[in-house]
């Protein structure tokens, strides 16, 4: 079955046809209990539907994790400032696994690809952690 089904079956929420495009290779799987997740965002990111692995600084997120500064500019307003968001799984959370795809128009990835994690629904509430830098 198609994983973007499933989770939308589980959530009861749409999948964007941005973000089945952004995953190579998904598969339904759930995220054990104590997993940290990660990603990045502006002061305040709302929830956190997609979560991967820990990186060093805001380039590595941008590069690694194909995140494009657009998303989090708004017009007429500074730069935004970027932090590290985290959760820890309380309890097994469905999720689509997959690869980082390249996105058009996002400066190369840095590396392999990385796995990520997403979940219409939301991973859970995100943590704000350190400041990562300025876009």
């Amino acid at each position: 079955m198609d994983p973007f089904v499933e989770i939308e079956s589980v959530t009861g929420l749409a999948v964007p046809l941005n973000v089945i495009a952004a995953c190579i290779g998904p598969t339904l799987v759930h995220i054990p209990a104590g997993r940290v997740l990660y990603s990045a965002g502006p002061f305040d990111k709302p929830s956190m539907q997609w979560g991967a692995f820990e990186e060093g600084d805001l380039e590595w997120y941008q590069s690694a994790n194909q995140l494009d500064p657009t998303w989090y500019r708004r017009p007429g307003l500074p730069a935004a400032e970027m932090y590290e968001f985290s959760i820890t799984l309380s309890a097994p959370v469905p999720a689509v696994m997959s690869k980082v795809a390249d996105i058009a128009g996002v400066p190369a990835r840095l590396g392999p690809s990385k796995f990520q994690y997403y979940n219409p629904a939301g991973l859970g509430v995100p943590v704000r952690g350190r400041v990562l830098g300025s876009w």
